[in-house]
């Protein structure tokens, strides 16, 4: 399996795809999926980042206060993409860091976002992304 492999196995799959474990590992990581037809993709999140991200964007949340973490993708352990999220509205949603200047999100990283909030998420991906006022781009990602 080549990266590219990797990376379409992973945004083709569906919520209930995946397994979820919830545990602490050495480097801060606390959330694990597992996708169950290929074992061997998996996904660390929750590694801290900041625990105060700041930039415009955020102030649009009734809670302004945002955080960030890591997600890395890994293969029979081992990260090979590693991609930030940010926490926002009291962590009710984690959003791409978008582009800081034009708040442009590639559309298959959006994706992967949404495929993660329909995971472990509330299911509002969309109005959290429409709300912070990004906007999809054909892009390649990543």
């Amino acid at each position: 399996m080549d990266f590219r492999m990797y990376m379409d196995t992973v945004t083709r799959s569906v919520p209930a795809d995946w397994i979820i474990m919830r545990s602490t590992d050495p480097l801060g990581h606390n959330e694990f999926l597992t996708l169950k037809n290929e074992i061997s993709i998996s996904i660390a999140m929750g590694l801290p980042h900041l625990t105060a991200f700041k930039e415009d964007w955020v102030k649009s949340f009734d809670y302004p206060h945002a955080s960030s973490s890591w997600i890395d993708l890994r293969w029979n352990g081992l990260p090979i993409l590693r991609v930030l999220g940010v926490h926002v509205d009291g962590s009710r949603c984690m959003l791409p860091a978008a582009n800081r200047t034009t708040l442009l999100v590639p559309k298959a990283k959006s994706e992967f976002f949404e495929l993660l909030d329909g995971i472990v998420g509330n299911g509002d991906y969309r109005r959290y992304f429409k709300q912070a006022a990004f906007t999809e781009t054909s892009d390649a990602w990543p």
